[in-house]
């Protein structure tokens, strides 16, 4: 045996007691020179000689080849390397057999297991198999079932003798993977080798998940502390650039390496399965291959990603399902409603999942990987990822005040035939619009066309889509307004549709007549009685044409008869009368007059209704005209967003020329020239 680990035969003296029965002599233990060391895992399995190239590893390669020349002069060397699944723990312990293989090192190795933590000397049995037996004719396992009453420092203490017995004092290398899983016994039989190693040939390489919690975390501890520590953090783009070269040849462009660095996060274990998988699918490393990285990738990387989520438990399935179908909207209290398990199993697994760098430790959840989120969603069935999107919406929508959020769960669905999910997309529609997003409001209304819904509501719908589509300044906004006047009833939106018409009208630069025939239509169908809706459908042509050339020409054609429909309303008679205040004011007509009416229009005008709102606009354009710039205020309500049809370019643009216009007659030319300059992109609009 090798004295310098024990010191003297005397501290064997127990080993007669564990190794002999019943009183009978213990035998001289004889030591025989193996021919060649010992190799545990020469060639084949998982623990395969390590062949390949490492990438911003190198600082870690070149510690272990360091630790490996200590050894060889006679120092033992201990060393951990920590960091998240798929860090390079695995491949660098495999370099190191690698290298100590070269040298004619004995190798030893094993690998614990989550499902295998209870099994008492599970990993010291992994590590010695193999060995030939003892002197006594025992083998491993038998020296590892040795007397009931041996304690395990006995244990310990005869199969270190045995190991440096058959290994004969040349150096040893024992590697060690996902010591966190490691039983107990072995924990402490390893300590209890480290800390009596010191002048021994001994290179103890351990690699472990330090975020994922052992049961015998002190004993870990204790046993890393011993240990130079060595943290595998997550590759760079950099030193991607040079792997894709390896494998995918030189000259991949800057997109592709970024991301293939995106999707994987940097996960070494990751880019080994994306990148070969990329290589034979003769994917060329181009901008114009990214869509192709994801969607090749995730079959690649799926029985990794899975298994490494099968490592957290049971739950933990479940639970990284729901992070992925919630997205955005993680939060712990909803991945636990979605998983249908109680909060505190979600809590466990979610936490072991970001311990195993799958999800991020963040509120909310989120997966840390694209990879490893497309991996999880394949595997939702078609049928569970929709019921699981419409339980998410609705979840969402009672978690959160945003109509927005559930929104987006709704538009990855075709369908719900639900109530509640048309009034989820027409809210988030609005508060889109009042952010000023009227392509997103636009496709929140589009997908809500796709709910079950009376004709009624239907016309409202299709209504909506067609101001919101002449806000975006989207194709199709007269089919659609066309459509929407077909099947609507209720008279004053008919009118609110046949308003809009006449401002496609006007922005396409078609004539007046083609307006007032579709306001026509629409007012010859108004239960009588019903003037303020006329007004409404008249007015609402007036300010769509009243920066072109043909709002002299409503003037004269209608405003007469117009002014006897609301002759007996005096609020109507009023607002009405903030044409002939434009119209004077143009002419130059009655300043006075003119100032009069267009004050009584401002002070009239309801702001809570859109179409008496936009009656502003000509109000406005009358006081300048007069240069009463004062009585203007600050134009407040005339800043192109009108209810409905906001960020409309011709609301815009004619809102522009009023504030350039007010600026000019103020003197604060800088700021007209800069409004007045936008209007002009719009003339026929503005009608400059």
């Amino acid at each position: 045996m090798d004295r310098r680990l024990y010191g003297t035969v005397a501290t064997m003296r127990d080993h007669a007691r564990i190794t002999q029965a019943g009183g009978t002599a213990p035998r001289a233990m004889r030591v025989e020179r193996l021919v060649r060391p010992y190799d545990r895992d020469a060639g084949n399995g998982p623990d395969a000689p390590f062949t390949g190239r490492f990438y911003g590893r190198e600082p870690d390669t070149a510690a272990l080849a360091s630790a490996l020349d200590t050894v060889a002069a006679g120092r033992a060397r201990l060393l951990s390397l920590e960091g998240a699944a798929g860090a390079g723990k695995s491949a660098l312990l495999a370099r190191a057999r690698a290298d100590a293989r070269r040298r004619g090192w004995t190798v030893l190795t094993g690998r614990a297991a989550i499902l295998e933590a209870a099994n008492d000397f599970g990993v010291l049995r992994q590590v010695l198999a193999g060995l030939p037996p003892a002197p006594d004719g025992r083998s491993v396992p038998a020296l590892l079932s040795a007397s009931d009453d041996a304690s395990p420092f006995d244990v310990f203490e005869l199969v270190s003798a045995h190991l440096f017995d058959v290994t004969a004092g040349a150096p040893v290398l024992i590697t060690l993977d996902d010591l966190q899983w490691c039983d107990t016994l072995s924990l402490r039989w390893l300590a209890y080798l480290a800390h009596r190693s010191a002048d021994l040939p001994l290179a103890l390489v351990l690699a472990s998940s330090p975020r994922e919690m052992s049961e015998q975390q002190f004993l870990l501890d204790e046993l890393i502390a011993s240990c130079e520590r060595r943290t595998l953090h997550r590759l760079t783009q950099a030193h991607l650039s040079r792997w894709v070269a390896d494998v995918m040849g030189p000259g991949a462009d800057d997109a592709f390496v970024a991301e293939c660095h995106r999707v994987t996060g940097g996960n070494g274990a990751l880019l080994a399965d994306l990148l070969p998988a990329l290589a034979a699918r003769s994917v060329p490393p181009v901008k114009e291959s990214l869509a192709s990285i994801e969607e090749i990738g995730a079959p690649a990387v799926s029985r990794r990603v899975l298994s490494w989520i099968r490592r957290c438990g049971p739950e933990a399935p479940a639970v990284a399902q729901a992070v992925a179908v919630l997205g955005d909207d993680g939060e712990l209290v909803l991945v636990a409603q979605l998983a249908g398990i109680d909060l505190d199993a979600a809590a466990t697994a979610a936490d072991r999942l970001i311990k195993l760098d799958v999800l991020t430790n963040t509120s909310p959840l989120r997966h840390v990987h694209a990879l490893t989120r497309a991996v999880v969603d394949a595997g939702i069935s078609a049928g569970l990822r929709t019921s699981g999107r419409l339980r998410a919406a609705r979840l969402v929508r009672d978690h959160y005040a945003e109509p927005e959020r559930a929104a987006a769960h709704l538009m990855a669905v075709d369908m719900c035939s639900e109530p509640w999910a048309l009034e989820t997309l027409r809210a988030a529609a609005d508060a889109a619009l009042d952010r000023g997003r009227p392509e997103q409001a636009l496709g929140y209304l589009r997908r809500a066309l796709a709910e079950t819904m009376p004709v009624s509501a239907r016309a409202e719908l299709l209504a909506g889509i067609g101001a919101t589509e002449i806000g975006a300044d989207a194709a199709g906004a007269e089919s659609t307004l066309r459509e929407a006047l077909a099947v609507a009833t209720e008279p004053s939106l008919r009118v609110r549709i046949g308003v809009d018409l006449a401002y496609v009208d006007a922005v396409a630069g078609r004539p007046l007549k083609s307006a007032l025939e579709i306001v026509d239509e629409v007012c010859a169908r108004l239960p009588a009685g019903r003037d303020e809706l006329a007004a409404e459908a008249e007015l609402g042509v007036f300010t769509a044409y009243m920066a072109s050339a043909d709002a002299g020409e409503f003037v004269d054609r209608r405003m007469s008869r117009l002014r006897d429909r609301v002759a007996d309303d005096a609020r109507l008679t009023v607002l009405t009368g903030v044409v002939d205040a434009w119209s004077a004011a143009r002419r130059g007509r009655d300043r006075t007059e003119c100032v009069r009416r267009a004050r009584s229009a401002l002070e009239t005008i309801d702001h809570q209704r859109t179409w008496e709102l936009r009656l502003r606009w000509p109000a406005v354009s009358a006081l300048i005209d007069a240069e009463e710039y004062d009585l203007v205020g600050d134009l407040g309500g005339i800043d192109g967003h009108f209810g409905h049809r906001r960020g409309a370019a011709g609301d815009a643009t004619v809102s522009a020329c009023l504030r350039g216009r007010l600026a000019y007659g103020r003197g604060d030319l800088k700021v007209a020239r800069t409004l007045l300059g936008a209007a002009l992109k719009h003339p026929a609009v503005a009608g400059t």
